[in-house]
């Protein structure tokens, strides 16, 4: 179950190292994300038939993952940092993104960009002086999911 939604956020955020050129900065993003020693995300998901959205919460502290399963409890996890950085190289490699375009930022500090993967319409804000994802958004009829990353003052959840 935990791996399960490990896998599903990161396929959420997946582009392969194989991308086109226009793609690079996006890739390069996640490829960061991947092997960031520390970070927190908050995701939430809507469809038409749900009446509540789902909402997941991930926090990274070195080799351990914190998650909120379907079950809505913090569950730990040992996940190296080279595993993370592994697994996101992986889930990288299934989908190229399509058609990547910069935007112009409508946060500080922020370079968008927007692309498609698969069948999902997707957006990322990356910042400019970190080169982090900060923010996703992805729209795939009907499910639209919004993802926000955090990357200091980072603590645990659970002892």
């Amino acid at each position: 179950m935990i791996r399960q939604g490990l896998l599903a956020a990161l396929a959420l955020l997946a582009l392969p190292a194989r991308a086109e050129e226009a793609c690079t900065p996006v890739v390069q993003a996640l490829l960061r994300l991947g092997d960031a020693p520390q970070y927190h995300w908050t995701m939430r998901a809507t469809t038409p038939k749900r009446r509540r959205p789902m909402e997941r919460e991930q926090i990274v502290l070195g080799d351990v993952v914190y998650l909120t399963p379907d079950e809505g409890r913090w569950m730990r996890q040992q996940l190296s940092r080279a595993d993370r950085a592994a697994r996101m190289q992986a889930e990288l490699a299934r989908t190229p993104p399509e058609a990547c375009t910069r935007e112009p930022g409508d946060k500080a500090a922020m370079v968008v960009y927007a692309y498609h993967q698969g069948t999902a319409r997707k957006r990322i804000w990356i910042g400019a002086a970190d080169g982090l994802p900060h923010d996703f958004t992805s729209d795939e009829d009907p499910v639209a999911v919004k993802m926000h990353v955090d990357y200091a003052d980072i603590v645990a959840p659970i002892d």
